[in-house]
């Protein structure tokens, strides 16, 4: 009798049906990584108290310390090894230091000050800078601390990036560079009415400033998303000539840019396609995938990342963070995949801020849970939110389902999953076929599950109730019968 056989796991599907070998339709909390060729729960959501702690929207790190940036505050871990969240930040017995008029849009970029490495932060009009230890290291120029004229910066978001030694920076229509000196040169590229600089990236000895055409001699609109953008493409030898000027004509706002292995990755809004995945061909955008996936039964508009900085490099490729709900997203630059590893929340008006690998496989994250806002860790533990679905195998006619059996590694104490086999979408039924558990059948291997019916699709599900059980391969045995 013919096999509908699950294996080889690889990644979210682009829908709910006839999908490719080893693709699925979901996967929360389904890590494809802990245990190579198995899908297992990721790593348990551990939060890690921080009193009155803001929306964390970056994490920078350097050796064991890490500086946290909220929308107001920053705080400092002085421990990533132990997790230890610094207490006395301030110096005055605050876990916080304040930075002048800081916002919730704050672009953070590491550079060295003399000999010594940095935070520096970059908003609106304001700059300031930060050390990784000891209380009381916030210097904000805008103070008179320092001796930048940053009555010269445009408002607006910012974007920052190192690039042949300085620190490039948008400011309107200008492109403005900072070195490690604090000299500050507040006019070195001048993009031209009506464009205006809105993000960076570099390849090739080439620094590339993504532009948005909406400038106007006063500040320009905050909300406003049009399309026609440039990508221009400097050497640093002009204050005017670009090498070359790209089109970007879909593309109406770019949230952020990673170049992972020399391919230009950006998160966008496209006028096509809404918030979107893809990468820069060197002549234009290559959709790859539009961001929505299916979350507890839901397909959800995962929208973009809640900032350029929510993102960062993790297990051959990039974890991002969604601004619609509170989960972080996984795409292996070496396949092409996605998978959704990690949700700590997933309730209504949820988000991810900050996600950043920091040590050793931990991760930490920022994100706000529709009430409050808190910081976590993923590093341990199995998280008790794991399901799968996979995509529905659609025959065209009848089919007479014998039996469905699961592969696994063998079971261990305390070890519970939930498995069934939904039918014939929204028409059918979600079909429970039972639970494998450790309790009630020792430390097998596997389990077979013999509950016949007939149906034109089907696809298997799994919910991981407790335990890290490790899935290999999952088996449904069929015939098909007459109409």
């Amino acid at each position: 009798m013919p096999k509908k056989i699950y294996a080889n796991f690889s990644g979210l599907g682009k829908s709910d049906r006839n999908l490719p070998e080893g693709q699925f339709y979901s996967g929360r909390d389904v890590d494809l990584y802990r245990d190579e060729g198995y899908i297992k729960p990721a790593f348990a959501t551990t939060d890690i108290t921080i009193t009155g702690v803001e929306l964390i929207q970056d994490v920078q790190v350097y050796l064991d310390n890490a500086v946290l940036i909220g929308t107001s505050k920053i705080y400092h871990i002085s421990s990533v090894a132990n997790d230890t969240v610094d207490t006395n930040f301030d110096g005055a017995g605050n876990n916080f230091k304040s930075v002048g008029s800081m916002t919730s849009n704050v672009k953070t970029v590491r550079f060295p000050i003399g000999s010594t490495m940095h935070i520096m932060g970059i908003y609106g009009t304001d700059i300031f800078k930060c050390a990784y230890t000891g209380a009381s290291l916030v210097t904000d120029y805008l103070t008179g601390a320092g001796t930048l004229n940053e009555s010269a910066l445009a408002a607006g978001e910012k974007d920052a990036i190192e690039w042949n030694g300085k620190l490039w920076i948008t400011n309107g229509r200008y492109v403005s560079t900072f070195e490690s000196d604090e000299t500050w040169t507040t006019q070195v590229f001048d993009l031209g009415v009506p464009f205006r600089a809105h993000r960076f990236f570099k390849s090739d000895n080439y620094l590339f400033i993504i532009a948005r055409n909406d400038w106007t001699a006063t500040v320009p609109p905050a909300t406003v998303e049009t399309t026609g953008m440039r990508i221009f493409k400097i050497d640093g030898s002009s204050a005017t000539g670009a090498v070359s000027v790209i089109p970007l004509e879909d593309v109406s706002f770019v949230h952020a840019v990673r170049n992972i292995g020399g391919r230009i990755y950006m998160w966008a809004n496209l006028a096509s396609a809404g918030h979107s995945f893809g990468y820069f061909t060197g002549s234009g955008f290559q959709l790859i995938k539009t961001l929505k996936t299916d979350v507890s039964g839901t397909f959800t508009d995962l929208a973009a990342p809640y900032h350029q900085w929510g993102i960062s490099t993790d297990k051959n490729g990039v974890l991002f963070g969604s601004n619609s709900k509170g989960i972080i997203s996984h795409f292996n630059s070496t396949t092409g995949q996605f998978t959704t590893p990690y949700s700590p929340s997933v309730a209504s008006g949820s988000k991810i801020g900050a996600v950043r690998s920091v040590q050793n496989g931990k991760i930490y994250a920022g994100y706000y849970d529709g009430t409050n806002n808190k910081f976590c860790k993923f590093a341990s533990g199995n998280s008790a939110n794991a399901s799968w679905k996979a995509g529905y195998a659609d025959f065209g006619q009848r089919v007479k389902v014998n039996y469905v059996k699961f592969y696994f590694k063998p079971l261990v104490s305390g070890d519970s999953l939930q498995v069934g086999l939904d039918v014939d979408y929204t028409n059918g039924s979600a079909t429970s076929l039972g639970t494998i558990t450790y309790t009630a059948d020792g430390a097998v291997s596997s389990k077979k599950f013999v509950k016949p019916f007939t149906c034109h699709a089907f696809r298997p599900t799994i919910g991981w109730v407790a335990g890290g059980t490790a899935i290999s391969k999952i088996v449904v045995d069929y015939n098909f019968i007459s109409d």
